[in-house]
C-alpha cells in the first residue's frame, strides 16, 4: 500500500492560531454587534409597546375617574332623592293624618261620651298620637268597670284600662280616676 507523505513542513500551531485570531475576533465582534443591535431593536419594540400600554392605561384611568365621578354624583343624587322621597312620604302621611285625625278624634269623643254613665263625670281628656287619657270623677267604683268594658268592646280602641284611682279629699264617696285608651 502506498501512502502519501506530505513533505511540506507545516506551520506551527501557534502561528496558525495567530493567523486565525484576527478573523475569529472579527467574526466574534460581528456576532456581538449583531446580537446587541438585535437586542437594542427588541428593547426599543418593548419600550414602544410599554409606552402604548401605558398610554392606554392612562386613558382607562381617566375614563375610570370620570365614571367614578359620575357614580359619586349619581349616588349623591340618589341619596338626595331618597331623602326627598322620605320627606314627601312624611308630608303625605301627615296630610292623611291631618285629614283623618279630626274625624278620628271626634269619633273617639263620641264613643267615650256614649260609654260614660251619668254617675261618672269626665274632667279632662288628653289625646296622644295613639292613646287617649281620660281623667274624671266617679260616684262609686262599680260605675267604672262597665265603662272599661264598653270601651274595650268598641273597635276604635285596642285596649282600655284604669291607670290610676284615688279617693277625693273631703268626700270619700267619690273617686278620682284615670283611664288609658289605646287607639286602633
Amino acid at each position: 500500500m502506498l501512502s502519501r507523505i506530505n513533505l511540506v513542513p507545516q506551520l506551527p500551531v501557534s502561528t496558525r492560531i495567530r493567523k486565525l485570531k484576527a478573523p475569529l475576533l472579527a467574526l466574534l465582534a460581528g456576532a456581538m454587534l449583531l446580537f446587541f443591535s438585535l437586542e437594542n431593536r427588541l428593547l426599543d419594540r418593548r419600550l414602544e409597546s410599554t409606552d402604548r400600554d401605558l398610554a392606554e392605561i392612562e386613558r382607562e384611568i381617566s375614563l375610570f375617574e370620570q365614571l367614578q365621578a359620575q357614580v359619586q354624583a349619581l349616588t349623591t343624587r340618589s341619596k338626595a332623592l331618597e331623602q326627598e322621597k322620605q320627606k314627601l312620604e312624611g308630608d303625605a302621611g301627615a296630610l292623611t293624618n291631618s285629614q283623618t285625625a279630626p274625624r278620628r278624634l271626634s269619633l273617639a269623643l263620641l264613643k267615650i261620651t256614649e260609654a260614660l254613665p251619668p254617675t261618672v263625670k269626665c274632667q279632662k281628656i288628653e289625646f296622644g298620637k295613639d292613646a287617649v287619657q281620660l281623667h274624671g270623677v266617679a260616684m262609686q267604683y262599680r260605675d267604672l268597670p262597665p265603662v272599661i268594658k264598653a270601651l274595650k268592646e268598641d273597635p276604635l280602641f285596642k285596649a282600655a284600662q284604669i291607670q290610676d284611682i284615688d279617693r277625693v279629699e273631703g268626700d270619700h264617696d267619690r273617686l278620682l280616676f284615670t283611664i288609658v285608651l289605646a287607639l286602633e
